[in-house]
């Protein structure tokens, strides 16, 4: 490929460089190269390939020689003239002369996660976000873990309800291959691994939000792929009250023991109108209830997957994308 560029540098003046400022304040710098290049080379091929010689190398993206934190944003190439170039072994080639115009400048959050250095987009960062999630959750215990129940030690019908706040994560990267199938696999899955430092089961991550996207550098479809996970720190399990309307009564016959289910009645012997709390196997609990004798029953009620798998960052927290 580079050795279809014959020549390349800034042209002598002193219009080779300028600078300007945009609309967000940030300076923008344009270089003006001179490139020399062979002659079956086409626009498309000289903005891709015309720093390609050049100590380190220049492309789209590339930094500038001596302000790191900017990047090439735009490249610029207008046709000169035609012409001969004689190589260094005294061979002449057909050639042309293009002017390069190469804009540095600072790219955006969202360009960073959607470019690259070699302007692969496959090869780019990926784009981390978050937003709290706002709903209403059932209480089965106050701030103090006691207990919500009526004075007559029932939970309440409907339940007690109070504000609760979630984060969410989007975690959105570039892919240019992709299994439906291997997709639809982590949908309302949670993480049977540490991630980012959490515990097991207190991420869920939903289907991933697909978009499709031209590359005109690769000439390819690549997708954009937006996973939503949200955290939920007591865990993605199931935890209720051990409560209900039956319990489990111990009868003997002879030498053997067995167990009945009983409906639970009040002291006048009527039916209970509400659950009610029992002891973790399956009999009426001792009252008062309270936060040291309440039974909280758990159940995972979601499947889970090492998350590692998914191969994000491993503290999406602190990624950024490159300087």
């Amino acid at each position: 490929m580079s050795s279809l560029v014959y020549e390349v540098g800034l042209y002598p003046d002193a219009g080779a460089i300028s600078s300007s400022i945009g609309a967000d304040y940030q300076i923008e710098t344009t270089h003006k190269y001179k490139v020399i290049v062979d002659a079956s080379c086409d626009e498309t091929w000289v903005r891709a390939n015309w720093g390609s010689t050049l100590s380190p190398p220049l492309g789209l993206y590339s930094s500038h020689p001596s302000e790191p934190f900017t990047r090439i944003k735009r490249v610029n190439a207008s046709l000169v003239s035609r012409q001969q170039f004689t190589d260094s072994g005294g061979v002449q080639h057909d050639a042309r002369q293009w002017t390069v115009d190469v804009t540095f400048g600072f790219l955006t959050y969202e360009q960073l996660t959607q470019t690259s250095l070699s302007g692969d987009p496959g090869d780019a960062q990926i784009q981390i976000s978050f937003e709290p999630v706002e709903w209403q959750k059932p209480v089965d215990v106050d701030v103090n873990g006691v207990p919500v129940l009526n004075s007559a030690n029932m939970p309440y019908d409907p339940p007690v309800m109070r504000d609760d706040t979630r984060w969410l994560l989007k975690i959105t990267r570039n892919e240019k291959l992709l299994s439906l199938a291997d997709l639809a696999s982590w949908a309302n899955v949670v993480n049977a691994d540490t991630f980012n430092g959490c515990p097991p089961k207190t991420w869920k991550v939903s289907p991933p939000r697909i978009v499709g996207v031209l590359s005109p550098y690769l000439d390819l479809i690549y997708y954009r792929v937006e996973w939503a996970l949200e955290y939920n720190p007591d865990t993605w399990q199931a935890i209720v009250l051990d409560a209900g309307y039956q319990e489990l009564v111990l009868t003997m016959v002879g030498a053997l023991q067995t167990y009945d289910l009983v409906n639970i009645r009040d002291k006048q012997g009527m039916l209970v109108q509400g659950p009610t709390p029992l002891n973790g196997n399956g009999a009426q609990l001792t009252r008062p209830v309270t936060s040291k004798n309440a039974v909280f029953n758990k159940f995972d009620i979601y499947k889970s997957k090492n998350f590692a798998d998914l191969n994000f960052p491993d503290n999406v927290f602190v990624t950024r994308p490159f300087l």
